[in-house]
């Protein structure tokens, strides 16, 4: 798949990565961090890049409902 990049806080990024309850937030471009976060300006931004080091757990979607069964 390659790397990605995304967008975060410069302040959340210095420190708070990693160590925040609830995780941190890397949002896909400059428009939608500042349209969130309003502390940009302050804080300033920085890109990430992000890329898959390991597949920890497989998607299993067998505990889905078939769709069709919801349309009646």
């Amino acid at each position: 798949m390659g790397v990605r990049y995304g967008y975060m806080c410069k302040v959340d990024y210095d420190f708070e990565l990693g160590e925040a309850l609830g995780g941190n937030v890397i949002y896909p471009s400059v428009a939608n961090l500042k349209h969130h976060k309003a502390c940009t300006k302050e804080c300033g931004i920085v890109r990430v890049r992000i890329s898959l080091d390991k597949v920890i757990q497989e998607e299993d979607y067998s505990g889905l409902k078939d769709l069709s069964e919801l349309e009646d």
